[in-house]
This record gives structure tokens, C-alpha cells and sequence, in this order.
């Protein structure tokens, strides 16, 4: 959909800051690990957001991330 985020860095982490993940999802992919369910994400967001949110859960429980691949730039023009 879209190739790279462009808007100043804080404007970036604000948005990222708001963004609110439940606060189960660490008990949820526990149980999931626990009972050989493998994870699978599927989004229309940027990978990139995806993975400043919750890339240390996806790395701890293995979980394959499909989604929009995007990348950061700071310049706006």
C-alpha cells in the first residue's frame, strides 16, 4: 500500500506511544508456546510499527508477521 512512512520523528512516536496493545497478549502467546499453537499476525499495518510495538514478543515467541512492509523516513518532503 504504502512504501515509507514520512513525518518527523516525534510526531512518529507519539503516534507509536498511543498506540495501546492489551496487556494479555504476553499471558496469550505464553499459552499458545505452551500448547504448540504457532503464531501467525496478519495485518494491513507496517511491519515496522508492528515490531517497534511488539518486536521483543515476536522475536520471545516465534511469531510470523505478515503485513505491509514499511520503512521510516524522517524527511516530510
Amino acid at each position: 500500500m504504502f512504501g515509507s512512512l514520512r513525518l518527523p520523528q516525534k510526531e512518529f512516536d507519539r503516534f507509536i506511544s498511543g498506540v495501546r496493545i492489551d496487556p494479555r497478549i504476553r499471558a496469550v502467546f505464553a499459552l499458545c508456546r505452551e500448547k504448540q499453537i504457532p503464531i501467525c499476525i496478519a495485518s494491513a499495518g507496517f511491519d515496522c510499527c508492528i515490531k517497534r510495538l511488539i518486536g521483543d514478543l515476536i522475536v520471545e515467541f516465534r511469531v510470523t508477521l505478515l503485513s505491509g512492509r514499511g520503512k521510516y523516513a524522517q524527511k516530510t518532503d
